[in-house]
């Protein structure tokens, strides 16, 4: 554990020894972090190589291959990844959208089944950030703009997907909320005062 109070500039922190950390045995250099809910971690290397790693038990799981990713002549084009736990079906499942200005492509890979599907929407999201959260059954995100089909909504919004409903929503914001993109969202477990 590392904390770090900026204005003071001290820290607390916590030594781990050696023993107490899990060689993952794959994917060292390049590998990114997805998410992680319940102890089980997500992660990515390169566009299509998934990993769960559970930890405490040192194990690890490669996922099947998604669809591939084509972004063409786009101009502009991102990949958006999630990981979250669906509760009323007992399952495990990862989000991967794929965005661009000439095509956007959305596949949800559930632990239950082992597979992919391809997840059909008109929504086009805009990031402030890839930083993602999950809070209460979906996946939440700070964007810039957003379109769903009948035009850009511009401004800052938070969007959610709901993993178990399996769809899209918007989160309502104050209205002079300004969302900047170096300090985007977080989920806490308790507020202090």
């Amino acid at each position: 554990m590392v904390c770090m109070d900026f204005e003071l500039n001290t820290s607390i922190y916590t030594v781990v020894n050696d023993n107490a950390c899990v060689g993952i045995g794959f994917c060292s250099i390049g590998c990114q972090l997805v998410g992680s809910c319940n102890g089980i971690l997500c992660s990515v290397y390169g566009f299509n190589t998934f990993y769960l790693l559970n930890p405490s038990v040192r194990e690890h799981k490669t996922l099947p291959y998604p669809g591939e990713i084509h972004f063409g002549r786009a101009f502009y084009g991102y990949l958006l990844h999630g990981f979250g736990y669906d509760s009323s079906t007992d399952d495990y499942k990862l989000f991967r959208g794929s965005y661009s200005t000439v095509k956007s492509t959305i596949e949800i890979f559930s632990l239950k089944t082992n597979s992919w599907r391809e997840f059909k929407s008109s929504l086009l999201i805009i990031l402030l950030s890839i930083q993602v959260f999950f809070v209460n059954t979906a996946l939440h995100w700070a964007t810039d703009k957003v379109s769903d089909g009948d035009g850009m909504h511009l401004g800052n919004r938070v969007v959610s997907f709901d993993l178990k409903e399996e769809k899209f929503m918007e989160v309502p914001l104050p209205d002079e909320t300004v969302l900047d993109p170096v300090q985007l969202l977080g989920s806490w477990e308790e507020t202090y005062p």
